[in-house]
């Protein structure tokens, strides 16, 4: 049976904080023999990473050009780079998901050499987003795919659910990171003088970025600082006219709460970019080019179409996507 390295590798406690890697090995796992190695961080990550170059047939490595370097960064970038040409050195297959086009933080001059690196050597990469498959193409010298981030029902209604009744015009969730331009949004609201029924919900490290939201919260917006368990946000997505993202910046491409808040039977909003316009193309999202126009769509009932959603998540399932991979490999 042909072994697949997948990065990250499976936490101690066997189950990833992102359902991604979850979803994406239990899938792999029908047709590969996962080939697991020890969570290890900091110094030793590269050296079990080298060790781990010697072991399968294909090589899986999500956001790896965010690696986490925390010492010695000098000598942990070229350990990395040792391991990718083992990988290649034995003919074996390096396959890159391609997340982000550029990371959301933390960008240096190794985050951009290990790109290149990627770029000039990997076997085949992988985008979220027809947009960030484009600008990966223009880039490497390998084949680039796109296939639409698959999907995971998380009720039993595989169908968007419009209540007569929502509590909330608005719900944006989420880590609260600078890239998704919330208070950006909320301050634009505000100086419109806008009466939409706003609920942030999302855990912030930044302290900074945590007071700017408060800053623009009043009897219209509401901001809870605290990670939602999947029931409750499930019912808070049902319970809200619009499921909005926000985001600025040139970052944007593929995206993991709209992936879940279409399964959650929610009704998105996004920017018309990366994933957001895919999707929109597909019947599963509402897009816009400004603010104006966010408005404009978050003062009207504009619903997605049920059969939409429903041939939108059969069609995107990790099983399909997985084929799709094995096929191309």
């Amino acid at each position: 049976m042909i072994k697949v390295h997948y990065y990250p590798a499976l936490p101690k406690s066997g189950k990833y904080a992102n359902p991604y890697s979850s979803n994406y090995r239990k899938a792999l796992s029908k047709y590969f023999k996962i080939i697991d190695t020890r969570p290890l961080k900091g110094f030793l990550l590269p050296l079990q990473l080298a060790f781990a170059a010697w072991r399968a047939d294909i090589y899986i490595f999500n956001w790896i050009e965010n690696f986490p370097y925390k010492h010695f960064r000098c000598v942990q970038y070229h350990l990395l780079i040792l391991c990718f040409r083992i990988i290649k050195m034995r003919g074996k297959k390096l396959v890159w998901m391609f997340h982000n086009i550029h990371p959301h933080a933390d960008a240096n001059k190794y985050t951009e050499s290990i790109m290149a690196y990627l770029f000039s050597n990997a076997s085949m990469i992988i985008a979220h987003s027809r947009e960030a498959a484009d600008y990966a193409q223009q880039k490497a010298v390998c084949k680039v795919i796109y296939r639409c981030h698959p999907i995971v029902p998380f009720s039993d209604s595989k169908s968007v659910e419009f209540c007569s009744k929502k509590k909330y015009d608005v719900l944006i969730w989420g880590s609260i990171l600078p890239y998704k331009g919330i208070p950006e949004f909320l301050s634009y609201l505000n100086s419109i003088h806008s009466q939409l029924s706003v609920l942030v919900v999302g855990k912030s490290k930044d302290e900074g970025l945590t007071k700017s939201i408060q800053a623009e919260c009043n009897e219209f917006i509401s901001y809870s600082d605290r990670r939602l368990e999947f029931k409750e946000l499930e019912n808070l997505i049902k319970g809200s006219r619009y499921v909005v993202f926000p985001y600025i910046g040139g970052s944007v491409s593929s995206s993991g709460a709209l992936i879940d808040t279409i399964a959650m039977g929610g009704n998105p909003v996004g920017p018309n970019k990366g994933a957001f316009k895919d999707i929109a193309e597909e019947g599963c999202c509402h897009v816009y080019n400004d603010y104006a126009e966010l408005v404009s769509i978050l003062g009207n009932d504009i619903k997605i179409s049920k059969q939409s959603v429903s041939t939108f998540i059969q069609e995107n399932s990790w099983e399909n996507f997985v084929k799709s991979i094995k096929n191309e490999l």
